[in-house]
């Protein structure tokens, strides 16, 4: 999966794996100290996620055709030097063709690449519509941490577990957590 160079500015170097892309690079200061405990290092964080009611930005002919959703997660950059916030891609899923209701495999990432151990570090979940012609499609973006996402998973297995789910801005979907879990080393 190819990924714009935005993000990727700071030293990063990328691998992919299953399908998945995840970003490696250079960490930032945090501007508020924790709230919870910083994890270990080596500990990795489970996340399997699925898209509930997405908005179709995808019409085309006859409004026939379905968007094609994936996902990026981003973690928040802080310059405190300049003042410049900004997000940083460190991970992107495989996108599902066609469909509004997706499921997106279940995948592990190093949680100091996810958020530098912190699981109160701020997040931005962002859907998009995969287009091999245009640019992609924001379909809608959330922003969320590790430990809100472990809080939000959904309840006795639903997978469509509305509730529990985060909505996307602008009321473009949702999106329902079926496992977030920190792994120890």
């Amino acid at each position: 999966h190819a990924v714009d160079s935005v993000g990727q500015s700071g030293g990063g170097s990328s691998s992919t794996h299953g399908g998945s892309t995840s970003f490696h690079g250079a960490s930032s200061s945090a501007s508020a100290p924790p709230t919870l405990p910083l994890q270990p290092l080596g500990s990795r964080f489970k996340l399997h996620i699925r898209g509930l009611d997405l908005d179709n930005v995808e019409s085309g002919i006859l409004g026939l055709n379905r968007t094609d959703p994936y996902f990026e997660i981003s973690k928040k950059l802080i310059d405190h030097s300049s003042g410049i916030t900004r997000w940083k891609p460190v991970y992107r899923s495989a996108h599902v063709k066609n469909i509004l209701n997706p499921f997106w495999d279940e995948f592990y990432i190093d949680l100091e690449i996810l958020c530098n151990c912190d699981l109160d570090w701020p997040l931005k979940l962002t859907v998009l519509d995969h287009d091999k012609k245009t640019r992609h499609k924001i379909v809608g973006s959330v922003e969320v941490t590790a430990s809100a996402m472990m809080r939000h998973r959904s309840v006795n297995g639903n997978n469509a577990d509305r509730e529990n789910a985060f909505q996307l801005q602008n009321g473009a979907g949702r999106i329902c957590i079926l496992a977030a879990d920190v792994i120890l080393p």
